[in-house]
């Protein structure tokens, strides 16, 4: 688990750099970085990849994040060199943009975020305000079911059962950005099996403690 602000400065964490299955909380940093790489400087037209990009976040259809991956693979690694992601057990960033579920800590899924962060509040775009609003909208989500009856929140969790080769490995995890007055990110990643309702009691737990830093 790790909270960090909107800056990238930590807060705090514990175990942040165990690693475990991602699932589909990559999600969100690959979507935003196909907008801000590729429809935010005209590469790409929005018509072409929203509809993908809204069942991807929303609904958490790995089809449609298949379709993504498989045509704008490219497009990730220089995104997560500009925003200094670690690489871990990664030898560069192009293998580590090359799986499409990746072995992450929480910390470097927390630097992603930072990147997510950076775009979506900077850009006034159209493009950025749908991404914003997927994030928000998502259907599936412990960090939503915890806080957002206190706060805004954008967010993607992943979720696995078990193992079924190329890396996967049982994982309940969820990140993202939570409005609170002063709005800070937070990544929670675990190993158990696909229950997301397991993890949302931490996520008030971290939300009284950064409430206490904050004070």
């Amino acid at each position: 688990m790790v909270v960090v602000r909107p800056d990238g400065s930590e807060v705090f964490s514990y175990h942040a750099d165990q690693t475990y299955y991602s699932a589909s909380a990559i999600k969100a940093p690959f979507v935003a970085a196909l907008y801000e790489t590729q429809i935010e400087t005209g590469n790409v037209s929005l018509g072409a990849v929203d509809g993908l990009a809204r069942a991807t976040i929303v609904d958490s259809d790995n089809d449609s994040y298949d379709a993504l991956r498989g045509t704008y693979w490219r497009i990730f690694a220089p995104w997560l060199e500009k925003y200094d992601v670690d690489l871990g057990t990664y030898a560069n960033y192009n293998e580590m943009s090359a799986w499409f579920y990746l072995t992450l800590s929480p910390r470097q899924l927390a630097q992603m975020w930072v990147g997510v962060y950076s775009y979506l509040s900077a850009s006034q775009s159209e493009a950025a305000g749908r991404l914003r609003g997927y994030l928000e909208q998502r259907t599936t989500t412990a960090l939503g079911d915890a806080l957002g009856g206190t706060y805004a929140t954008w967010g993607k969790a992943g979720w696995f059962h078990g193992s079924e080769g190329y890396g996967s490995a049982p994982c309940a995890n969820d990140a993202g950005v939570v409005f609170a007055e002063e709005p800070y990110i937070v990544v929670v990643m675990s190993d158990v099996p696909g229950d997301l309702t397991q993890i949302e009691p931490v996520f008030t737990a971290v939300d009284e403690l950064h409430g206490l830093c904050a004070d």
